[in-house]
């Protein structure tokens, strides 16, 4: 089966599996920012060099999450150095992780050596989320940030998921067993959050009337 034709694996009811060490092809899998990886024992073992960006594996698949809420990235620390922090990412067809588009982004630290299961929170759907988020600016974190570091994702067409260092300065050895997406409600959001942009701009206050021309706006959230 290539890479193209790869699909969610159903297991067990309530469970979306998208890599499994054991049975998902290798092929599946490329290399981020030069990580280098091989199967090995029913793990995807994966050493990383530091100073090169951000080196890990991208694992590509066709994924509908949109009934899910969570997923668990089953991971192994390989190496006797202090705890290992590993970004985690999912990604659209039209994801860009430069300008946080089509992405979700979260981080997860596996304390000691040995296999380690992080669970990561998925975001709830926003309808105008992507709309409203592109006419907002000077924030670190926007007025709709439920979960992770960036959340600008379409969860029904996840077609690649990564996991990777940021920016590591030493080599590391590390590994993938399996990743699992679980169905179940996501976190509930106040109704501001669902709003379309027009009736969102009204919730803004501080508006920075230098950037009128461009449609953007500098804005903090009222509560209502």
């Amino acid at each position: 089966m290539g890479v193209l034709g790869l699909v969610a694996v159903l297991s067990n009811a309530g469970e979306i599996v998208l890599y499994d060490a054991a049975i998902t092809p290798v092929s599946a899998v490329v290399s981020h920012s030069g990580g280098k990886f091989a199967v090995k024992d029913g793990v995807l073992e994966v050493a990383t060099k530091g100073n090169t960006g951000y080196p890990g594996v991208l694992i590509k698949g066709t994924w509908d999450l949109s009934a899910c809420n969570r997923i668990a990235f089953e991971l192994m620390h390989r190496d006797h150095k202090r705890d290992l922090p590993l970004t985690v990412r999912l990604d659209n067809p039209d994801a860009n992780s430069g300008k946080s588009q089509g992405v979700f982004v979260d981080q997860v630290k596996l304390s000691g050596k040995g296999l380690k299961t992080c669970s990561v929170a998925l975001p709830p759907a926003l309808p105008y989320g992507r709309e409203i988020r592109s006419k907002l600016f000077g924030m670190r974190n926007g007025p709709l940030m439920t979960a992770g570091i960036v959340a600008d994702l379409d969860a029904s067409k996840v077609v690649g998921v990564a996991v990777y260092m940021k920016e590591p300065k030493l080599d590391w050895l590390w590994g993938v067993k399996r990743i699992v997406a679980y169905t179940g409600e996501t976190a509930a959001v106040p109704d501001w959050m669902k709003l379309p942009a027009d009736k969102f701009s009204r919730l803004l206050i501080n508006t920075d009337s230098s950037n009128t021309r461009t449609g953007r706006v500098r804005c903090i959230p009222m509560r209502i």
